[in-house]
């Protein structure tokens, strides 16, 4: 029987370890979803893919819980990245969420010369991809990098990266002929 919940674990995930979730994730599977010790769970990352889990005990600071078996092998993934100019948080989170769903890997803030929005929180939205990759069943976790300027990101890039670039004011570009072209 699979778990009905699954959490993302960053550290190593191996057959008969005993681990200790932090406070939040604790409070979190004890106090909100209720879960009683012996319930399954699914604890996941991308370097040793999805693993059953029991839950052996709760206490006051965190949850103990027991790795079983490996359920699902880490998977290649899409080497599909976002780069974008911030926008307002509400949007900004919806886009995270939403593109973290459908397969992005990598994220890139990107400042451009007539950006209004010139921060990222980069912790708020690596809880978002987070909390999105559980959601949408997805072994890995994109990475989201530091906010940089358009200049040092395009003398990053190599010379066979595709780039498809989005421009919501143009009426002449045609997305079907140039996606044909990637």
């Amino acid at each position: 029987m699979k778990p009905k919940f699954r959490l993302y674990f960053p550290e190593n995930l191996v057959e008969g370890k005993s681990i200790k979730l932090e406070k939040k994730q604790s409070h979190y599977i004890k106090n909100v979803i209720r879960l009683t010790e012996g319930d399954k769970i699914s604890l996941f990352n991308s370097k040793n893919g999805e693993w059953v889990s029991t839950i052996v005990s709760h206490s006051k600071e965190n949850t103990e819980i027991k790795v079983n078996k490996l359920s699902i092998l880490k998977k290649k993934e899409s080497n599909l990245s976002l780069a974008f100019s911030p926008i307002k948080k509400y949007s900004q989170d919806f886009m995270f969420q939403k593109t973290t769903e459908i397969g992005i890997k990598n994220f890139f803030p990107i400042l451009c010369e007539r950006s209004i929005v010139r921060e990222i929180n980069i912790q708020r939205a690596r809880k978002i991809v987070i909390e999105a990759s559980e959601q949408a069943n997805r072994i890995s976790v994109p990475e989201i990098s530091k906010i940089q300027k358009l200049e040092n990101f395009l003398e990053k890039l190599s010379n066979d990266t595709s780039i498809i670039f989005c421009d919501i004011n143009s009426t002449s570009f045609d997305i079907d002929k140039n996606l044909s072209k990637v």
